[in-house]
């Protein structure tokens, strides 16, 4: 602390925002959380190896050939080229770098207002706990980055009047457009500014009708992307798919109510707002009208979606930074080596913290039922042949997979699938009257994926029950997921190596009986040797030996 001390003003900030740009590396370097990053992965290298952006579905059979509005396919060209260069491990590497590449612009911009380093420091990790989780392998993050840069180039282009700033502005307008279909968003922002130009007074005009033409650049430039305006109307696109599936992030806030940290959330976004819009709105000293609709803008889009968490974040942190620096100016000054010492101390624990509990796999292993890994490996080698049926969210895994040898019911890509083949999976997934029919004559169906994992396996037990009262056989068994295939001639060589006829997940050992517990046991001594992980089955196992005391569980005990 005394060589810190020591330290001149300018070179303890070039500290503290290395030090800060570290830890915000650290805290965004995630595990991928969800299926959609490998449909990404394989879209980004279908376009590398084509040259060639897809606009029809080729990845389903429920909905080959639809409309599909590839928003994405920029992120995704440039996820696939980290990911073929260094793997998965370069994939999360590249969205923590994107993570402290945005926060440098913001920290910027709020410096740019007038923010105190120190103070900016402070309120972003603050602020940025709330959005951190969502700084994963999706697309979306370059939609952060892009909204950073859109901010900075923008205050620039006010502050100083160059006009490479606002063209830097529309360039970051087209780039999100190719990125992420949120540029709506991005077009929103720069609305603002335009319109507040409008309002300044008759000499400033000249300045209006530049940013007043770099707003409608930018709405133009955007819609030179494969999807033209296709990809800026993607959320009306999706709207009644995500209604029917009900998919969680789509969600508003409100909804989670119940978990005390959303509560917490939730009481910070409307203290932040009502702070915001009281200094921003009301008090004439510091009123910012563009800055009072971007951060009440930026409060109301969680109540819309729990998902715009991470862009409340990234909005409200520059407005909160600059006025709670406005606020406490004086108390700045006669403090500003204790306070650079508290920052710093801050900035020590958060990351020696961080980088003790990094994570030590690429996936979350609490969203194994996403991975079908083992399951996927099973039917490339036991050569299962299909339409399969798989869940929407491990769509995009087995695209990755088993692409284009097998082609998905349903993936993530919500667009593609609207009208039948959603209705179609619905009723299949839930084993509604019309699931037979859909299956053995719609689909021709000929082996189900269905997750077999603690926290949700019994949505599935009456799905799986109707297919093996129809003389279905498991095939596969492991503590993830189970393969349930048609009986039949083509089946035939694959029931035969690996049907489980005593033994099931979806029934107790007491039903074996015990003229047919040594046959089980036989049975389970395969799985084990599949999966010799598997706990489930182990412990399966034991019951069996322990109920009909017959053989033994391994060939070595």
């Amino acid at each position: 602390m005394r060589q810190y001390k020591r330290m001149s003003l300018d070179v303890q900030k070039k500290l503290l925002l290395l030090f800060f740009l570290a830890v915000i590396f650290l805290y965004s370097f995630n595990r991928i959380g969800g299926s959609d990053i490998f449909y990404h992965l394989k879209t980004g290298e279908i376009i590398w190896e084509t040259k060639h952006v897809p606009q029809y579905d080729l990845f389903s059979y429920s909905a080959l050939g639809a409309r599909w509005i590839t928003h994405e396919w920029l992120a995704e060209l440039i996820f696939y080229g980290v990911y073929a260069l260094g793997g998965f491990w370069a994939l999360l590497a590249c969205v923590a770098l994107l993570s402290a590449a945005a926060h440098y612009f913001l920290l910027k911009t709020a410096l740019l207002k007038g923010a105190d380093i120190h103070v900016a420091v402070l309120v972003f990790l603050a602020v940025g706990f709330v959005g951190f989780r969502f700084w994963n392998a999706r697309p979306q993050v370059f939609a952060f980055l892009a909204l950073a840069l859109l901010l900075y180039f923008l205050e620039q282009y006010q502050s100083s009047r160059q006009k490479k700033y606002l063209a830097f502005s529309v360039g970051a307008v087209w780039l999100w457009a190719n990125m992420n279909a949120s540029v709506i968003l991005g077009l929103s922002v720069f609305g603002v500014y335009a319109a507040a130009a409008l309002l300044k007074k008759k000499k400033e005009r000249g300045f209006a009708r530049y940013l007043i033409a770099g707003f409608l650049a930018a709405a133009v430039l955007s819609l030179f992307n494969p999807n033209a305006y296709r990809a800026h109307a993607y959320y009306l696109e999706i709207l009644p798919v995500i209604q029917m599936l009900n998919i969680v992030e789509w969600r508003s806030i409100v909804e989670f109510w119940s978990g005390f940290d959303i509560k917490i959330v939730i009481a910070v976004m409307i203290g932040a707002a009502v702070f915001l819009a009281y200094r921003l709105g009301i008090k004439k000293q510091s009123r910012d009208l563009i800055w009072l609709v971007l951060a009440l803008g930026a409060s109301w889009m969680p109540f819309i979606s729990v998902r715009h968490r991470s862009f409340w974040a990234l909005m409200i942190s520059v407005p909160l930074a600059w006025q709670l620096s406005l606020l406490f100016k004086d108390f700045i000054i006669q403090h500003l080596r204790v306070l650079g010492r508290v920052t710093f101390a801050v900035l020590a624990v958060l990351f020696f913290y961080r980088l003790a509990h990094l994570p030590a796999s690429y996936v979350k292993t609490e969203s194994l039922p996403i991975y079908p890994k083992e399951a996927a490996e099973f039917v490339v080698q036991s050569g299962l042949k299909g339409p399969l049926f798989n869940l929407y969210d491990s769509g995009g895994y087995l695209i990755w997979r088993l692409w284009p040898h097998e082609k998905v019911f349903i993936d993530g890509r919500s667009e593609v699938y609207a009208g039948d083949p959603v209705r179609d999976y619905l009723a299949i997934k839930n084993n509604a009257s019309s699931a037979a029919h859909l299956i053995d004559e719609q689909y021709g169906i000929r082996y189900f994926l269905v997750p077999y994992h603690r926290t949700i396996r019994t949505r599935f037990d009456a799905l799986v029950a109707s297919l093996l009262k129809r003389d279905w056989r498991i095939v596969w068994w492991d503590d993830v997921y189970v393969i349930v295939v048609r009986n039949d001639e083509i089946n035939r060589k694959v029931i035969e190596q690996y049907g489980l006829t005593y033994v099931s997940p979806f029934a107790q050992p007491e039903q074996i009986g015990a003229e047919h517990a040594g046959a089980a046991v036989e049975e389970l001594l395969k799985l084990l040797e599949r999966s010799p992980n598997s706990k489930v089955i182990e412990a399966y196992a034991k019951d069996v030996l322990k109920l009909y005391g017959v053989g033994h569980l391994r060939p070595d005990k």
